[in-house]
């Protein structure tokens, strides 16, 4: 197809998958597109794209070879996508992008001691986190950089583009369901957190019935600082995140200066297994291993998330990768550092539930309190941040075609208000009956399940770019590659596969088939969707959901004169 071939159909808002679709995928020699390059390039360096006042265009590039073409220097316009009165500015810093991804992975210490009450030892869990953070997390940090700077829609365009649309739109749909799991098991575990500093711990003894009117009462304060935070903007939410870390992190830091003097460093080399007691909920080692892997792994995901906002970062090529790695050692170090000060209180035998709080209490006994506080207001950063990137997802969603219009509508600042309220009240209404152990775990596998394909649909993609890589400097130099060649891209990603695989398999069986179940669902849906559309406007389908390996071809530029 030509660009000559292209009829532009009229439409203000262009779902991708609809048949309001407005960009042509062809290729285009260099010389008739420079105007578009320094188009993007101003635009990635914060000014603002030549579009009228009331449309934002935002475009996302990548260049391929044509096999017609010898010397690489084309690019491909893959799609364009507009919001009615609504300009979509690039506002967000490396140190923005940091504290997003902070609380988009982690958020706080608490859950890692599982690891510690899985092995007894200091040691294993110590090096397993480093590891895992070599094998698992930076892996994942640095294809996330990448895709972002290339594909500005998240998670669901990647699939969509590196696997087709069928596996593309399925994962869409099982991710959605994953968004309102997340977001609730974050308001679930917000008021497990909270209802004991008020209450008091009672061990257990009040049931659930009793507890209702207390996680009533207490959910309304935390969506409407979400619903409302969010109202301001990915900016606010970017200053917002950098607070919030400095906040979590600083009872840390003043637990290791307590407990520097005392720490045992030489349980750090001690790989001794301890048997656990009786009244440990660890009953063998296959479930020590087991419980060890799913924290590490819940504990370091979610870098996927900041691709959803990864459209209004200020300059791609250097923010995300820095902003990344910043966070990958924030992370690292939130972990690690309370693992330390246990060691200088307490023994292996001696560790159970609530092990960092109970540390902080015996080095300082108003440390515990604020470690507990410090809980509260780490859950609700990682919920504040994560409803702005599953809100954007959300419109995603709707420009996929998946959800309604309306989903897409957004303020004057950017935000997909819709989504947002959307969303805060679903959460707000499931987290009164559904305590975060049930939500965590259909939330878990379906993660997992998601960053399986994004990984595989990063070495697709990078299958189809192993020519081209470096070829065109005008492209380079405002997106980010991982700066390996293919086969050790393959190498790198290969833990992670690995990973993966491991924790959707052993998962619980209940788990399994429930998560298995929304998957069938979310892909009997696709198919459902791909056949539709394809059935009602075929030619649009193409244009949109063919895998981009398009025919050397000049673009009609005619209609793209809106950029």
């Amino acid at each position: 197809m030509s660009g000559d071939d292209y009829e532009k159909p009229s439409g203000e808002n262009t779902p991708l998958l609809s048949d309001e679709y407005a960009a042509p995928v062809t290729m285009c020699p260099a010389d008739a597109n420079a105007p578009r390059v320094m188009e993007l390039q101003n635009s990635r360096n914060g000014e603002q794209p030549s579009a009228e006042k009331t449309h934002s265009v935002e475009t996302s590039w990548m260049h391929l070879p044509s096999g017609e073409m010898e010397d690489f220097t084309t690019l491909e316009p893959v799609y364009e996508r507009k919001f009615s009165s609504v300009r979509l500015q690039r506002v967000l810093f490396a140190w923005h992008v940091a504290g997003l991804a902070y609380f988009c992975v982690g958020g706080g210490p608490f859950g890692f001691e599982q690891s510690l009450e899985a092995t007894r030892s200091p040691a294993i869990s110590f090096w397993s986190l480093m590891l895992a953070g070599l094998l698992w997390a930076l892996p994942q940090a640095l294809l996330i950089g990448e895709l972002s700077s290339i594909y500005e829609l998240g998670y669901n365009d990647w699939v969509i583009r590196g696997l087709g649309q069928i596996i593309g739109l399925g994962h869409a749909w099982a991710r959605a369901v994953c968004n309102i799991t997340t977001n609730l098991t974050y308001c679930s575990l917000y008021l497990d957190y909270l209802l004991p500093l008020i209450l008091g711990d009672d061990k257990g003894g009040r049931s659930y019935g009793q507890l209702l009117p207390w996680r009533l009462a207490g959910v309304v304060p935390y969506s409407a600082l979400i619903i409302c935070g969010n109202m301001l903007g990915v900016k606010i939410a970017g200053v917002g995140s950098v607070i919030f870390t400095i906040i979590v992190l600083s009872p840390i830091v003043v637990m290791i200066g307590f407990a520097f003097p005392d720490i045992n460093w030489g349980s750090l080399v001690d790989f001794s297994v301890y048997t656990p007691s009786e009244s440990s909920e660890v009953e063998s080692h296959f479930k020590a291993i087991t419980l060890l892997l799913s924290t590490l792994v819940f504990n370091l995901i979610g870098w996927d998330d900041l691709g959803n906002l990864a459209s209004q970062v200020k300059k791609p090529s250097r923010d995300l990768p820095l902003g990344l790695m910043g966070c990958l050692i924030m992370i690292l170090a939130t972990y690690s550092l309370p693992l330390l000060a246990v060691t200088a209180v307490f023994t292996p035998a001696e560790y159970g539930p609530n092990l960092f709080v109970n540390t902080a209490e015996a080095l300082w006994k108003p440390l515990g309190m604020i470690l507990s506080i410090d809980a509260v207001i780490g859950v609700t950063g990682i919920g504040f941040v994560y409803m702005a990137a599953s809100s954007e997802a959300q419109a995603h969603c709707s420009e996929l075609g998946m959800l309604p219009k309306i989903v897409n509508r957004r303020r004057r600042n950017g935000v997909p208000f819709v989504a947002v309220i959307g969303q805060g009240l679903i959460i707000s209404v499931l987290a009164v009956f559904i305590p975060f152990a049930q939500a965590v775990e259909m939330q878990s596998w379906l993660y997992t399940f998601s960053v399986f394909l994004i990984v595989i649909s990063y070495v697709s993609l990078r299958w189809r770019w192993r020519h081209i890589i470096g070829k065109n400097p005008a492209v380079d130099q405002v997106t980010f590659r991982v700066p390996l060649p293919f086969p050790l891209i393959c190498l790198m990603v290969f833990p992670v596969v690995c990973i993966s695989v491991i924790c959707l398999l052993v998962a619980d069986v209940i788990q399994l088939v429930t998560s298995l179940v929304i998957v069938v669902l979310s892909f009997i849906t696709s198919v459902s969707m791909f056949f539709f559309t394809r059935y009602k406007r075929r030619k649009e389908w193409e244009i949109v959901a063919s895998p981009p390996l398009p025919r050397a071809t000049a673009i009609n530029t005619s209609s793209i004169n809106t950029l």
